[in-house]
C-alpha cells in the first residue's frame, strides 16, 4: 500500500451506525427465487439474498460479490432447478411491505465468476448495462471508482466488513411466488490479520483478518454477530479519522472465506478484481487492449 496524495471520498460520522448507513450508498443485494424445473421434484421454491456492491471500472459499472457464490448458482441451475424470480435490492429501511429494488433477469451467460479454492481466487461479477445502472443511480447508489480503490495509504488501522448475514436475512414466498424478505445490513469491524494460520493461507495474496468481537475485547462497536455466512461477497474497507470528526475511507477487498472458531475472515483484493474485469470488458469488446 502507498501514501495518499489526493482528496479521499469521507464520512460524515465517526458514529457506527451513521458510519454503516454512508456505505449503504455502495451496496446493492441480489435476491431470487428458484423452483424445481424435474416433473419428479417435488422440492418446494427457495428463496436467497446475497451480499454485494457496485464498482466501476473503465466507465464501466459493475456488481460484484464473491465468485463461489455464483459457481454455487450455476450448479444449482445445472441441476434442474430454475430461477423465475430475481432483483436487485437498492434501499434499505424501507418500511415493511414497501417494494424496493427492482427485477434483474439472472443469466449466466451474463455472469462472470473466477474461483478456485486451492490457490485462493474468488471473484464473481456482473457488467451492467445501461438501463440497470440508470435505475440504482436513479436509487443513490454510488459506484464506487478509482479514487475509492487506489493509493491505499499504509496507516489505516481499522477495516469493516459490510453485508447481510444469514441470520438476520428472512425471505418468503407467497403462493404466486412473489418474494418478500426483511434484510438487516451489518457492519463488522475487523483486525487485519498479517499473519493468517498455515493451513488458510493460500498462495494467491488474500486479505486476512478477525473480526474485533465485543464480548472478549470490551468493545462496544465489536461484531455481535455469532456467525457471519451470508455475508460473502460484501465490500471490505479500509478506514482512519481525519480531522472534523471525518473518516476517510476505501475499498480494499471482498469477503470469501469464514472460520468461526478462530473469528477469521480472508478476503480477495479488490485490484485483483480491476484486472479481472478488464479482462471481462475487453474481451467483449467494451475496452481497448493495453496496460492497466
Amino acid at each position: 500500500m502507498s501514501h495518499s496524495t489526493g482528496t479521499k471520498k469521507t464520512l460524515s460520522a465517526i458514529d457506527p451506525k451513521l458510519r454503516g448507513q454512508g456505505y449503504l450508498k455502495h451496496v446493492v443485494g441480489l435476491t431470487w427465487i428458484d423452483v424445481s424445473g424435474i416433473s419428479s421434484d417435488k422440492a418446494p421454491p427457495r428463496a436467497f439474498m446475497i451480499s454485494g456492491f457496485v464498482m466501476s471500472v473503465a466507465g464501466a459499472w459493475v456488481w460484484v460479490t464473491a465468485g463461489h457464490i455464483c459457481k454455487d448458482i450455476r450448479s444449482m441451475i445445472e441441476s434442474g432447478r430454475c430461477v423465475v424470480s430475481s432483483k436487485f435490492v437498492d434501499r434499505w429501511g424501507a418500511p415493511t411491505g414497501e417494494e424496493v429494488g427492482f427485477p434483474f433477469p439472472y443469466d449466466l451467460k451474463e455472469i462472470a465468476h473466477v474461483y478456485n479454492e486451492e490457490i485462493g481466487v474468488d471473484y464473481g461479477l456482473i457488467i451492467l448495462s445501461d438501463q440497470p445502472r440508470m435505475l440504482l443511480e436513479a436509487a443513490g447508489i454510488v459506484a464506487l471508482s478509482e479514487e475509492y480503490w487506489s493509493d491505499v495509504p499504509d496507516d489505516v488501522g481499522l477495516f469493516e466488513l459490510i453485508g447481510f448475514p444469514s441470520s438476520e436475512t428472512t425471505c418468503s414466498i407467497s403462493e404466486e411466488k412473489i418474494l418478500t424478505f426483511s434484510a438487516s445490513p451489518y457492519m463488522a469491524p475487523i483486525m487485519h490479520e498479517p499473519n493468517p494460520p498455515l493451513d488458510v493461507n493460500k498462495p494467491h495474496p488474500r486479505f486476512y483478518g478477525r473480526l474485533i468481537d465485543q464480548q472478549s475485547d470490551g468493545s462496544p462497536n465489536g461484531c455481535p454477530l455469532d456467525n457471519i455466512d451470508g455475508m460473502s461477497g460484501g465490500p471490505i474497507f479500509a478506514i482512519r479519522e481525519i480531522e472534523g470528526g471525518k473518516l476517510e475511507y476505501w475499498l480494499v477487498a471482498i469477503q470469501s472465506g469464514w472460520y468461526p472458531d478462530r473469528r477469521m475472515i480472508t478476503a480477495c483484493p479488490v485490484l485483483a478484481a480491476v484486472a479481472v474485469v478488464r479482462k471481462v470488458l475487453e474481451d467483449i469488446g467494451k475496452l481497448e487492449s493495453g496496460p492497466m
